[in-house]
């Protein structure tokens, strides 16, 4: 345990080296959603105004 520092993008541990893979995230509780003024580094905008990161929904941008 102790492996990661809090705010740190933990994208690519949960995707490529966590045992349980993106499942259980998906049936966590959700607290909020991630909006953007741009679409940062490493980010992509599909469908009008969704933010994907690695093919995965993150968020929304605003303008």
């Amino acid at each position: 345990m102790n492996l990661h520092t809090a705010g740190n993008d933990l994208t690519n541990d949960i995707l490529n080296r966590s045992p349980h893979g993106i499942k259980k995230l998906e049936r966590a509780l959700k607290v909020g959603t991630l909006v953007f003024w741009n679409v940062p580094e490493g980010f992509t905008k599909k469908e009008k105004s969704i933010v994907f990161k690695n093919n995965q929904k993150v968020g929304y941008l605003i303008r």
